[in-house]
């Protein structure tokens, strides 16, 4: 037997505004997530150029 969902029957002005709540929310939700992205990305590249500086200086100091 299939479970079908009840909603109460709705204006067009309910439906818009329900429409309009979910789109901001979704706007927002995707906005912290592109953000946190962001930090990450500077994050890694920071801890990349970390790295690469290590690197080099060990060369450096093999060549000596």
């Amino acid at each position: 037997m299939s479970q079908k969902r009840i909603y109460k029957k709705l204006t067009v002005d309910e439906i818009v505004d329900r429409l309009h709540a979910l789109n901001t929310q979704l706007e927002k939700e995707l906005g912290e997530q592109e953000e946190a992205m962001l930090q990450r990305h500077k994050r890694l590249s920071r801890e990349i150029d970390l790295l690469g500086n290590q690197i080099n200086r060990i060369i450096k100091e093999g060549k000596q």
